[in-house]
């Protein structure tokens, strides 16, 4: 229940930096999403089972800051996270190959949701150029920063919820 507490002040911070910094490096039409990595970098470090309540959290978050509707926010965030807990339990033994593996898929399954949603909406979008435009640099951005967010998680983690060391 604390991790979730600590969530909320922690993802507003990751929200406004997205919003005000990192949405301003693009390559080509492609921005980089350290909310979805923050999730994920959680998901693959939490142990007590709370990634859905910070997937929620992220997706009502960032639904206040989106022109998307609010159920996609929501359906992209928790998705993103079960989606790495997924993964994680696949490369149980090596979480850098499952950061890199959940950044590819969540990247892929934001993409694919956005896309349909706007489809939905009426909002026709060419799908090849959104391919190449849009999904190959986010997912390039995405996996830049991935390593970096998941080391600060890990530290952010460790200080929230200390775990007993026992040296043999």
């Amino acid at each position: 229940m604390g991790q979730l507490i600590i969530s909320i002040p922690l993802l507003v911070f990751f929200s406004v930096m997205q919003t005000v910094a990192i949405s301003r490096i693009e390559i080509i039409a492609g921005a980089g999403d350290i909310v979805l990595l923050v999730i994920l970098a959680w998901t693959i470090i939490d142990e007590e089972g709370n990634y859905l309540g910070w997937g929620i959290i992220a997706g009502f978050l960032i639904s206040v800051l989106s022109a998307m509707p609010p159920i996609t926010m929501f359906a992209v965030y928790v998705g993103c996270a079960l989606t790495a807990k997924i993964v994680t339990r696949i490369f149980w033994q090596s979480p850098i190959l499952s950061l890199f593996s959940s950044v590819l898929l969540a990247t892929l399954f934001k993409f694919l949701i956005e896309f349909i949603t706007l489809q939905y909406l009426g909002i026709t979008v060419p799908f090849i150029l959104s391919i190449t435009s849009i999904l190959f640099p986010t997912l390039v951005i995405n996996l830049f920063f991935a390593f970096p967010i998941y080391v600060l998680m890990g530290d952010i983690s460790r200080w929230i919820s200390p775990k007993d060391e026992i040296y043999a």
